[in-house]
């Protein structure tokens, strides 16, 4: 049923083409194409309810939800390698996005205005901003850092400038630093997907793409505000998916397969219950971080997933 949808899609997106024009519709191929897809999703023997019933599942707060429906011993696959680190990343890449909007705002803000006294405190808020990011960038987290280090600091150094000439830049110097400011963004956007894609998770992965691409056309349009709230929404998402795949406090685990699972960082409790096989060596590398309440891994302990005991 997907793959049929996306086959749609695709023929539709190939006659609608807004560059082409809608005169496309007149080719025999591509009607040819769009008329099967329709005869498929639209077959008498399965009905509407086929189209009706599917889930859209878009963006991470539908992969949360999605992943919340499901019992505790399903949630736990979407661990992988290095999962703390993705959580850890992808929410600091968040708010990182978060400061560079405030930055790209700043800078629209200050070019527009006529009055010397709003334009050198915009430039000062934008000076200090893009400051505090390159600060913060001094912490790598993804491969892509480097440039964009790079690209902060160039920013930086560039409304610098036009502040210390004191005057308002004219339309050429404003379009390069505003031009700065969305490739800032868009490059953070690009480190996220990333970052993401580090998971080895496809559902999570698509599950943020929608997010990106989505946050992406909000900043070409300009939408600040809703580009924020999106972005808020995303990281609070995250925050939640770690929590369903972390937290197994009084949870039935005695049918998870825990072989090649990262299980550093899980919180359980003396109620919890594991597999058979693995109770001892579990007990074995938890830490007691409260009466009854138990992590793998803490102190810097390590359980390791690749042999079952």
């Amino acid at each position: 049923m997907s793959g049929d949808l996306d086959r749609l899609h695709e023929a539709l997106g190939g006659l609608l083409d807004v560059e082409s024009g809608l005169r496309d519709a007149t080719r025999t191929a591509a009607r040819a194409a769009l008329d099967a897809a329709l005869r498929r999703q639209l077959d008498a023997d399965s009905g509407l309810n086929a189209i009706l019933l599917e889930p859209p599942a878009r963006g991470l707060r539908a992969f949360a939800e999605a992943l919340a429906r499901k019992p505790p011993h399903a949630r736990l696959p979407v661990r992988r390698a290095g999962w703390p680190d993705t959580v850890r990343s992808t929410r600091r890449i968040g708010r990182l996005l978060l400061t560079a909007i405030d930055i790209d705002q700043d800078i629209r803000r200050t070019l527009r205005t006529r009055t010397a006294l709003r334009h050198r405190r915009g430039l000062d808020r934008a000076i200090r901003r893009t400051g505090a990011l390159a600060r913060a960038l001094a912490r790598p987290v993804a491969g892509l850092f480097a440039g964009v280090t790079e690209q902060v600091t160039d920013l930086h150094s560039a409304l610098r400038l036009i502040r210390l000439v004191g005057r308002a830049p004219d339309e050429a110097e404003g379009s390069v630093v505003k031009g700065k400011a969305r490739s800032l963004a868009r490059n953070l956007l690009l480190a996220l997907i990333i970052e993401v894609d580090s998971s080895e998770q496809p559902a999570l992965f698509t599950a943020a793409l929608d997010d990106i691409k989505e946050i992406d056309r909000l900043l070409f349009n300009r939408s600040f505000g809703t580009a924020r709230q999106r972005i808020q929404e995303a990281v609070r998402a995250m925050a939640r998916i770690d929590e369903l795949v972390s937290d197994f406090v009084g949870a039935d685990l005695t049918d998870a397969r825990l072989k090649g699972i990262p299980l550093d960082g899980i919180r359980w409790s003396d109620s919890t219950q594991w597999p058979d096989d693995w109770v001892e060596q579990i007990r074995r590398r938890s830490v007691e971080v409260a009466p009854g309440l138990f992590v793998i891994g803490g102190r810097g302990r390590r359980i390791r997933v690749d042999q079952v005991p």
